[in-house]
C-alpha cells in the first residue's frame, strides 16, 4: 500500500569514490541508470575510471549499476542528458579543452571510457556573451536551449542573462531569443507531446 512516504532515490554515500567530496547532482539519464553532476573529486588530481585528470570543478558521470566507478565528462559544471540519445552536455570551465571560455561541450555515454568524441557544441561567435550556462536539450533532441550573460558578469542571481537557442542535428550559430534587462535563466524547449517518464529504480 502506498502510504505517501518519500524515500531517497540515492545518496552520495552510494558512491564510494566521493567519500568526503562534494557532489551536486544535476540530471539522471532517461533510462534511470546514470547520474551526472559536478564535483570537486578531481580538484587535486584523481585517477578515475577513464583516466587521470585535474579540474577545479568537474562534470562527472556516475553509474548506479557500478557505483565504484566515476567518469570525467569534462572540466566544468551543469551536465545534463539529452532525453532521446546518449549525449551528455555540460558547461566547459576553461582551459585547453575549451575552445573559448564557457563553451558548451558534449560527450556520449557510450564513449565515456575513451572520450574520443568529446566536442564543442556552442562556440560563442561574439565574446560579449562569454558566460554560457544552463544547457537543456529539447524533448525531441533537435534543439539546445541555454542562457548566457555578458563577459565579466558571472553571478547567476544578479547578472543580465539572455536566452539562446541552437540546432543540434546540424550545428549552426545560436539564435538569441530574449532582449530585455533582467535575469532570463533555465530555459527549456518542448516540441510536440511531452515524452512519458521512463525512470525506474526497481
Amino acid at each position: 500500500m502506498d502510504r505517501g512516504r518519500a524515500s531517497p532515490f540515492f545518496t552520495k554515500e552510494d558512491f564510494p569514490l566521493l567519500e568526503d567530496k562534494e557532489l551536486n547532482p544535476t540530471d539522471i539519464s532517461p533510462d534511470g541508470r546514470f547520474l551526472v553532476g559536478h564535483s570537486d573529486r578531481y580538484r587535486r588530481g584523481f585517477q578515475g575510471s577513464n583516466g587521470f585528470f585535474r579540474a577545479h570543478h568537474a562534470a562527472v558521470l556516475l553509474d548506479f549499476d557500478n557505483p565504484e566507478q566515476i567518469f570525467l565528462v569534462g572540466k566544468g559544471c551543469q551536465p545534463t542528458f539529452s532525453p532521446v540519445d546518449d549525449w551528455i552536455y555540460h558547461v566547459c570551465g576553461g582551459g585547453k579543452e575549451c575552445p573559448l571560455k564557457s563553451d558548451i561541450m558534449r560527450l556520449q555515454v557510450s564513449d565515456r571510457q575513451k572520450r574520443t568524441r568529446y566536442e564543442a557544441v556552442v562556440v560563442r561567435p561574439d565574446m560579449i556573451w562569454g558566460h554560457t550556462y544552463q544547457p537543456r536539450v529539447s524533448n525531441n533532441g533537435e534543439w539546445l536551449a541555454y542562457a548566457a550573460t555578458t563577459d565579466g558578469c558571472h553571478d547567476q542571481d544578479t547578472c543580465d542573462y539572455e536566452v539562446f537557442l541552437q540546432r543540434l542535428r546540424v550545428l549552426s550559430l545560436p539564435i538569441r531569443l530574449t532582449r530585455e534587462p533582467g535575469n532570463d535563466q533555465w530555459p527549456h524547449l518542448w516540441v510536440g507531446a511531452m515524452w512519458p517518464p521512463t525512470l525506474s529504480r526497481d
